[in-house]
């Protein structure tokens, strides 16, 4: 078993930190400073602006076991025109199953809208990693300009020794991949 190398006789930790010392904050200015951005307003054409970016960089996903073409559609109709207000843009994707692409790409040609498909056994990932690599091959094929893939994002030692499937498909796929990282648990 490999030893940890011993310190250098007569070594010492400085005592002084390595990083110098942030000055002391004003909390009085502070605190005036947070008043007066509090009560200041945002103008209207900002907050148009950024509700627009917010519909536009949004993406509109149905991920049921019971989806069919025609829900796909409705789905791809409300990504095109997400209100009866006309000013409103579409949305960035619109996000499916596989097997679901070919119904999406062909209720949202011509528009500037997105295909997403989830692939790699999207959420669980329980496939082996040949059928994961097939599985994103096959959405591609299908016509999916995103792909979503879960990951486990491991890090460290475990990453070294299992390796990242994830990464492996995002530095070969296609298209653009989109790694999923599952909810952190307490």
């Amino acid at each position: 078993m490999a030893k940890a190398p011993a310190l250098p006789a007569g070594f010492e930790l400085p005592l002084e930190p390595r990083i110098p010392r942030v000055g002391s904050v004003d909390a009085v200015a502070l605190e005036e400073r947070a008043t007066s951005l509090a009560k200041r307003s945002i103008k209207k054409d900002a907050k148009l602006w950024a509700l627009d970016l917010s519909v536009r960089m949004m993406d509109l996903t149905t991920l049921e076991g019971a989806d069919t073409p025609g829900k796909v559609s409705a789905l791809c109709s409300k990504a095109m025109r997400p209100d009866a207000d006309r000013t409103i843009p579409a949305v960035a994707a619109v996000c499916v199953y596989p097997n679901l692409v070919p119904h999406a790409k062909a209720r949202l040609a011509g528009s500037d809208v997105k295909v997403a498909s989830v692939a790699t056994g999207f959420p669980s990932g329980q496939f082996p990693t040949e059928l994961k690599l097939a599985d994103v091959r096959s959405a591609v094929e299908l016509g999916a300009d995103l792909v979503v893939v879960g990951t486990h994002a491991r890090t460290g030692i475990a990453r070294v020794l299992l390796g990242s499937v994830a990464e492996r498909i995002s530095r070969s796929a296609p298209c653009p991949v989109l790694l999923a990282r599952p909810p952190q648990t307490a």
